[in-house]
This record gives C-alpha cells, sequence and structure tokens, in this order.
C-alpha cells in the first residue's frame, strides 16, 4: 500500500501509482499541461493542475484534438521557456518535431509514442493522472473527489468500470466524498422547477416531451402534482409525487429511455444542495455541452473550483444551447418525417436552414435514434457548418479523425460522436473520408 504524508491511501491504485513512479519530475517547476478536449481529460488536467499548485510549481494548460501532433503547440509556448511537458489524454498521430517532445510524458495514450515517455497506456485518463498525481505532487481530498466525480459523471457507467476507476469511486464512497444513490437525472432536477427540467431536456432527448409545455402539464395533471408545487424542484418532491411522476413518464417514453430519466446518481455534498453540480448527472449534461461549444477552459475553470463568473458562464451557455437545440429540431423533424433528406447505407445528408456546429451535433445525435435514419453516418449542413455524427456504439472518435487527418480533412470533434467542419468543406471528400472509417467490433 502507497501512503502519502497527509494520509490518502487508494486501495486498488497501487499498480498505475507503481507504473507512474518514473521518469522523476520536480514539482515545484513550470508545467505545460496539454489536454485533450474531451470531458475527462479536462477534468484530468483540472486535478493535475490543482495538484502541481500546491506543490509549488506554476501551470498552463492549452487544448488540442484527442488524436493530434501536440508538437507544434509544445514549441510555440515552451520555446523560451523551460517547461515540464504533460500531454494528457492524447493520442498523437505522428510527433514531427521529436526534439521538443522528447522530454514530455504522455498519460494516458491509446497506445506507447516512440521518443516520448507513455504512462498508463489503454488506461482511463482520471485514474492515471491522479495516480501520476499521488506519486509525484501534493494531492489532497478534494483532488480524489474531483476525480471522483469526473468518473461517476463522464464515464460509461452502464458497462463495468476500470478496476483504477473503480478503485477511485470506492474510496470516494468510503470518505462521503461522493454518495451513490437513485435519482432523476434530468438536467436541473435539483434546482430547476420540475415543469422545466422536463420542458428542457436534451441529455437525453424527450420525444414529445422536451419543448412541449403543454405535454409537461399534462404529466404533472396525470401525476395529480399540485399547481403549487411544479415551481419546486423535482428532488424537493414527496417521494409519491416523484413515483407519480415516474409513471406518467413511463406511459410516454420508450423504456430504454428511462434508465437515463432516473437511475443511479451520485451526489456531491460538499456542492450547494440546490447548485448545479450537486449531481453527477447534472455535471455529465454541462460538460458534454460546453464540449459541443467548445468552451474547454470554461470547464477547466469550473473543476479548478470557480464558482462565480465560470460556473455562471457554463450555466448561461447551457440554457441558450438546450433551447437553441430544442427549436432547430423541431423545425427539422417535419422534413424529416417527409423524407426531405438522401440516404445511403453510408450516410443520411440533409441540408437545414439554420444552426451551429454546437446545435447541430446534438441534433444529430438525437436524429440517428430514430427510425428514420438507418445510415451509419448522419451529416447535416447549414450556411454555418457540417456536422458529422454517428452512434457510439458503432464507430470511435479516434478512428474518425485519424482517417480524416490523413486525407488532409481537419475537423473539430464536437463530441465523442460527432465532428464540425468548415461549411466551405467539400462534401464529397468528406464522405469519400467516411467510407474508409472501420465499425468497432
Amino acid at each position: 500500500m502507497f501512503t502519502m504524508a497527509d494520509g490518502i491511501e487508494i486501495s486498488g491504485l497501487e499498480s498505475l501509482r507503481s507504473h507512474c513512479s518514473e521518469p522523476k519530475i520536480s514539482p515545484d517547476s513550470r508545467f505545460l499541461l496539454i489536454s485533450s478536449v474531451d470531458p475527462q481529460s479536462i477534468c484530468a488536467s483540472a486535478v493535475l493542475s490543482r495538484s502541481i499548485l500546491r506543490s509549488g510549481g506554476s501551470v498552463h494548460v492549452t487544448f488540442t484534438e484527442p488524436v493530434s501532433d501536440p508538437s507544434p503547440v509544445a514549441a510555440d509556448i515552451t520555446k523560451n521557456d523551460t517547461f515540464t511537458i504533460l500531454c494528457v489524454g492524447l493520442s498523437p498521430v505522428r510527433i514531427k518535431n521529436s526534439k521538443v517532445m522528447k522530454k514530455s510524458i504522455l498519460l494516458a495514450p491509446s497506445d506507447d509514442v516512440t521518443d516520448v515517455h507513455t504512462l498508463g497506456v489503454s488506461y482511463p485518463v482520471i485514474p492515471t493522472s491522479l495516480a501520476f498525481a499521488l506519486e509525484h505532487l501534493t494531492v489532497n481530498q478534494t483532488d480524489c473527489q474531483i476525480a471522483a466525480v469526473g468518473i461517476t459523471s463522464l464515464m460509461n457507467l452502464s458497462d463495468s468500470l476500470a478496476p483504477e476507476a473503480q478503485a477511485i469511486v470506492d474510496y470516494a464512497l468510503a470518505n462521503k466524498l461522493v454518495i451513490e444513490r437513485p435519482e432523476f437525472l434530468l438536467y436541473g432536477s435539483n434546482f430547476l422547477p420540475v415543469r422545466d427540467s422536463l420542458r428542457s431536456s436534451i441529455h437525453p432527448y424527450l420525444e414529445g416531451i422536451s419543448g412541449e409545455p403543454a405535454t409537461c402539464e399534462a404529466i404533472l395533471d396525470e401525476a395529480d402534482i399540485p399547481r403549487a408545487q411544479r415551481s419546486r424542484p423535482i428532488t424537493s418532491l414527496k417521494k409519491d409525487e416523484r413515483q407519480r411522476i415516474t409513471s406518467a413518464l413511463v406511459m410516454r417514453i420508450d423504456p430504454v429511455l428511462l434508465t437515463k430519466v432516473i437511475g443511479a446518481n451520485y451526489e456531491v455534498p460538499s456542492e450547494k444542495k440546490d447548485g448545479a453540480l450537486r449531481w453527477t448527472s447534472g455535471i455529465r449534461a454541462l460538460s458534454l455541452s460546453a464540449w459541443s461549444r467548445r468552451e474547454f477552459g470554461v470547464v477547466a475553470s469550473v473543476w479548478m473550483g470557480d464558482r462565480a463568473r465560470s460556473l455562471r458562464a457554463l450555466l448561461d451557455g447551457y440554457t441558450a444551447h438546450a433551447n437553441s437545440v430544442i427549436n432547430t429540431l423541431h423545425d427539422i423533424i417535419p422534413s424529416i418525417n417527409e423524407g426531405a433528406f438522401t440516404a445511403t447505407d453510408l450516410v443520411s445528408i440533409m441540408t437545414v436552414s439554420n444552426g451551429n456546429a454546437a446545435t447541430l451535433s446534438e441534433i444529430g445525435r438525437i436524429l440517428l435514434t430514430r427510425s428514420s435514419i438507418k445510415s451509419r453516418f448522419i451529416l447535416l449542413q447549414s450556411s454555418e457548418t457540417i456536422v458529422v455524427a454517428w452512434r457510439p456504439s458503432e464507430i470511435q472518435l479516434a478512428s474518425v479523425l485519424s482517417v480524416l487527418y490523413s486525407d488532409n480533412l481537419h475537423p473539430n470533434s464536437t463530441s465523442p460522436t460527432s465532428i464540425a467542419f468548415d461549411p466551405s468543406s467539400n462534401q464529397q471528400m468528406i464522405v469519400a473520408s467516411l467510407e474508409k472509417v472501420e465499425v468497432s467490433n
């Protein structure tokens, strides 16, 4: 068992910690963190940044796509200074400038990389980063809590967690840093009026309910929720009232979708009871929507502890984003129902009158759940962007980006299952590249 001076012991993390013990670093040096833009890597970078600052070091954080060459970024930032470079959650393509990267450390890449120290290959990024911090930096309970919250909000909990991730969650549960309990998973279930949680839901999108105030009121009528109670959050309602809402929802939504509405949730007791970060389901919704809007620095600041300006920006951004997704989708669905799109086995293509990359990425995800869309990919084009989306069970983001980069196409990722291009990009070239993407086993 490894033991820190401040008493932090995480049983089950010993092997990964030992793996991360080399190379040795100076904790009070200057660090450059090059983080992948995905939410797990941003959470991991926040844990590292907090630990670095507590250890007397300084840190500069920048973000890049999960499959990319970090050497140009590193060369530009470090050209006049000496930094310890940590690449967090990246799976680099061929590194062009190995000289600037030879003293860097890659945390949790998918494969070993020549001329670069790699730690935690094929391990989850949050456990790897916490293990590295425990070995080299000064870590406190809040860092462990952040890691556990990141794991429970951002990793796929429908499958069993990696043992190292489960070890961190078990530690957090044992120390009451998080509390597991069944609860509503809708965004705002602890701080928005119950009708608004239903009406504004996009994670998940509730067909016939999201964006339909009259239907939301009808559900509450069926559940016999008094009018005076409808301005309260779901979590503050009585147990029997919540059960009646669940029963009303069962009659209206797919049973599979119900598991995304209510189920195992994790409470963060150090956050305000009526705060947006109290439940990990809300944190997940905020993190994913921020990825689509590419607000990486805002998310990192919130993980670091900013509960004022950055959190307010994140909440306001989410509200505007959810409204945009719902309104734009309602404009598009009649055309979808009329078959106003071209489709092959590979891709369904639709031109829409409006919509930015963030909005259309969410819409692509939602449309792929409809039986009328059978293609492997969906491509949505507006005057502002071209978005390509796919189902999470079929294709991996890294595979898509690798193929496109090799064809000299450079989209931005907007979620684990979508990418966005400049609207002037060649649609035929994009489709030709998509044909080369391998489907997951």
